[in-house]
């Protein structure tokens, strides 16, 4: 809202709030609060081209952390990815429905209908035929 009503979301903005936010997503990576804000100031660009942030999320995976709202931030970034077809369609697909099946099985069960689901939609629409050519 501040930020709305005063400078805007310029460029500048962006990356300073995103990097505010990763900073404290760094020290409570299970705080819905923080990933929420950090899509929601993401919320005008694409999440796969925005500058390291899959890259941050992965690093978070690689260091363990199972967070849902991290995990879901993934897919998200995967799912726009097989919408935009960049990269190795058939691996992407494959990530985004591991990491569904993850939520589901183990680190968001509560919601374990939903990614399930997800993970139906995407394997019906991306999957085997459509998943075959690369893109950049």
């Amino acid at each position: 809202f501040v930020v709305s009503n005063t400078t805007g979301f310029t460029e500048q903005v962006v990356n300073q709030e995103v990097e505010y936010t990763q900073e404290f997503i760094k020290k409570a990576p299970n705080n819905e609060s923080a990933w929420n804000y950090l899509k929601g100031v993401l919320m005008d660009f694409e999440l796969h081209k925005y500058p390291g942030l899959l890259d941050f999320c992965q690093q978070l995976y690689d260091e363990r952390y199972r967070s849902p709202y991290l995990i879901a931030c993934m897919i998200d970034t995967y799912e726009e990815m097989l919408e935009q077809n960049c990269g190795e369609q058939r691996e992407v697909l494959e990530k985004a429905v591991s990491l569904c099946r993850s939520l589901a099985e183990e680190y968001d069960t509560i919601r374990s209908e939903y990614w399930n689901f997800l993970s139906r939609i995407l394997s019906s629409k991306y999957g085997s035929e459509n998943a075959v050519q690369t893109s950049s």
